[in-house]
């Protein structure tokens, strides 16, 4: 319901804006700030018009407002009181106008807003408009931002640790290496299970990259090692593939047949876990 108030008949008849405001209020919202106390206890009383006394716009019209003088007066006689169509609340966001538009992903991962910002492109929206994406694609946005930079810090940290240990800038990056060969792995086992890159998917590649990581310094070590010994490159290579694959085949498959429970599992919930084991 909008109302236009009558700024020259408010003024004729002794009120103003804020004290119309007030009995507006007053009819249709109430009043609470009364109590009613009884036998110790305390209980909020709102004063307002009765349910049959503000149903339709004619209520509105006939609101009664009292004057200074004592006189009382209608609304409808010094405001143009009219229906039409808008927000049953005004909101705002970040000091904006603002309409929120709430949706709810079926049969697919949470984040995939690129058929809605299509819609919206199409739309011509005017350029006074901004859109803003909340909740869930906002969360897993930030959330992929936060794990990516951690992924690079702990490869950063991984190779300025072998740099400290090889005493060498070059040996860490033989071990580096490995992880571009891991993460396509990594990526063609979410494919073949039709499972989406979620936050537990990217928690499991950080994961992956500290054991492909720990298994490339026990062959790069191992070999330096013997390298040392006096055997040539080719040599010590084979030598440390078959000496080291034991420990690597014993980490890597306590790996695996620890993760086996997650990535089998049917349990309530555990679907956003599977991407990780997996």
């Amino acid at each position: 319901m909008q109302i236009s108030l009558n700024r020259d008949k408010i003024a004729k008849m002794g009120l103003n804006i804020p004290s119309v405001g007030t009995a507006i209020q007053l009819a249709f919202r109430g009043n609470d700030q009364s109590k009613f106390k009884d036998k110790g206890e305390e209980y909020n009383i709102n004063i307002m018009y009765d349910k049959g006394d503000r149903k339709d716009l004619k209520n509105i019209e006939n609101t009664t407002i009292q004057t200074p003088q004592g006189a009382t007066v209608r609304l409808g006689d010094i405001a143009d009181i009219n229906e039409i169509r808008g927000q049953a609340v005004l909101e705002r966001y970040n000091r904006l106008n603002s309409v929120r538009v709430l949706a709810a992903t079926a049969g697919r991962p949470t984040g995939t807003t690129a058929e809605i910002k299509d819609k919206i492109k199409d739309a011509h929206l005017p350029t006074s408009v901004s859109i803003d994406y909340l909740g869930e694609e906002k969360n897993q946005k930030d959330s992929f931002g936060s794990l990516g930079y951690a992924m690079l810090l702990g490869i950063l940290l991984v190779y300025l640790i072998m740099v400290a240990l090889y005493e060498s800038t070059l040996y860490p990056f033989v071990v580096l290496f490995s992880i571009p060969v891991a993460l396509i792995g990594a990526t063609l086992a979410l494919a073949l299970t039709m499972e989406s890159l979620s936050i537990f998917g990217m928690i499991g590649f950080i994961m992956l990259m500290g054991l492909v990581s720990k298994n490339g310094i026990l062959l790069v070590d191992f070999t330096n090692h013997l390298k040392a010994q006096g055997l040539q490159l080719k040599e010590a290579l084979i030598e440390a593939g078959k000496e080291r694959l034991r420990p690597i085949l014993m980490t890597t498959v306590a790996m695996i047949f620890g993760m086996m429970p997650i990535a089998l599992s049917n349990g309530p919930g555990s679907e956003f876990k599977k991407s990780m084991a997996r």
